[in-house]
């Protein structure tokens, strides 16, 4: 069963096209990377896959029904949503903020189960939060806080996980951390969809990716077609290094080429341009 299909999603902001004409199917045990260079698109991507924002036009459909025939109470269950650079602005110990992420399994009033204090240590270990549990969330490192905004997704234990530069602020044993992680989730039979800006991780990581360059789609697929040189030639500008390691590809962009990416830059198939 698919978790998530998206058809024709388009979005305007002032009168500017953000997204158009975007097609996605996720099913569960799969990890989806949407990569693209910055104003692509990828956020306002995830923010509709969310239930977020609204599409002018297009459907986003989980599991066979309209997002927008769902209650939210039972999107919250389904669909966890992780924010670049999320902000915590409660004066509370770590455990607490990780907590707040059993919110839509606990019914009002009620106080966590056995089962939401087991799922709030799983979420606090897998996201090497643990020891910082008695601090306060106002006095962490910028590492340390997007860890804990990731526990507090993570125990929510969701079927379909969205989660929009996860590594941005960590360092390189933590951003591994967070991508083994959230490839054993999909292992476990769950959905990922993860923005990234690190082609390597997302080549190294991700069961399909989808380019995205001035709000279309212009390539999908495994990571070496995906991210080919011609194709990061005319979405990027770069040229990269490529190799292959315990059966990984692996790239590193290396070199800036020369010109400019102009808007609508079709691809060497000629696709991508509006």
């Amino acid at each position: 069963m698919t978790a998530m299909r998206l058809t024709g999603i388009h979005v305007v902001r002032e009168g500017r096209p953000i997204l158009s004409e975007v097609g996605l199917a996720l099913g569960p045990g799969e990890v989806l990377g949407i990569v693209g260079p910055n104003g692509a698109g990828k956020s306002t991507l995830l923010r509709v896959m969310a239930g977020l924002l609204a599409a002018e036009s297009g459907a986003v459909e989980l599991d066979g029904r309209d997002i927008r025939h769902w209650s939210r109470g039972d999107l919250a269950r389904r669909i966890a949503y992780l924010p670049q650079h999320p902000e915590c602005h409660w004066a509370m110990a770590v455990e607490r903020v990780v907590a707040l992420g059993r919110l839509p399994h606990i019914a009002p009033w009620r106080q966590p189960s056995a089962k939401d204090r087991q799922a709030i240590g799983a979420a606090m270990k897998a996201a090497d939060v643990a020891h910082l549990a008695g601090r306060r969330a106002g006095s962490l490192s910028g590492g340390e806080h997007a860890r804990v905004m990731l526990a507090r997704t993570l125990a929510s234990e969701p079927d379909l996980l969205l989660v929009d530069e996860p590594v941005a602020d960590l360092d390189p044993y933590h951003s591994i951390d967070v991508m083994d992680h959230l490839s054993a989730l999909a292992g476990a039979g769950r959905a990922v969809v993860v923005v990234l800006h690190d082609l390597t991780l997302a080549a190294r990581y991700c069961d399909r990716l989808a380019l995205l360059s001035d709000g279309r789609i212009v390539a999908e697929g495994p990571a070496e077609p995906t991210l080919s040189p011609e194709n990061l030639a005319a979405v990027y500008r770069v040229a990269a290094l490529r190799g292959s390691h315990e059966g990984k590809p692996y790239l590193l962009p290396w070199t800036r080429l020369p010109g400019t990416r102009l808007p609508g830059t079709r691809l060497p198939d000629g696709t991508g341009a509006p």
